[in-house]
């Protein structure tokens, strides 16, 4: 991917900050946000767990799934939706009409699940007391 003239020299601009005014360079400093990024989650972690009782059972999952998430991003690894959309359109020369033709195709599929549970049963309960 080709820079602009401008972008080029804002990116000068934000190395020689960090060469000549923080000392260090652009992965020292990505790896230092990096580094407090996740002290921060791990800080919500423990407060997550110190109030685990004052959350609301229904809120619960939500609450460590969002924190989950947000902790694998700041790793660097991808979520499930991310992940899944990678895998899928990857680095492809997909028009925007493919992908919204993809998805809709996907929806599709996913309205024609039936909504009603099933009436087979897959175990039997007896009373053997």
């Amino acid at each position: 991917m080709e820079l602009t003239t401008r972008q080029e020299e804002h990116r000068l601009r934000i190395e020689n900050a960090l060469k000549y005014g923080m000392d260090m360079t652009e992965q020292q400093f990505l790896n230092a946000v990096s580094k407090k990024l996740s002290h921060m989650v791990a800080d919500s972690l423990n407060d997550l767990h110190d109030s685990i009782d004052k959350i609301p059972p229904q809120n619960k999952a939500y609450a460590v799934g969002m924190l989950f998430d947000k902790f694998m991003t700041i790793s660097g690894r991808p979520t499930n939706i991310t992940a899944s959309a990678n895998v899928k359109l990857g680095a492809s020369d997909m028009s925007p009409e493919k992908v919204r033709s993809i998805l809709k195709g996907a929806k599709k599929a996913a309205e024609a699940i039936p909504t009603e549970a099933s009436k087979d049963k897959v175990i039997e309960v007896t009373n053997e007391e």
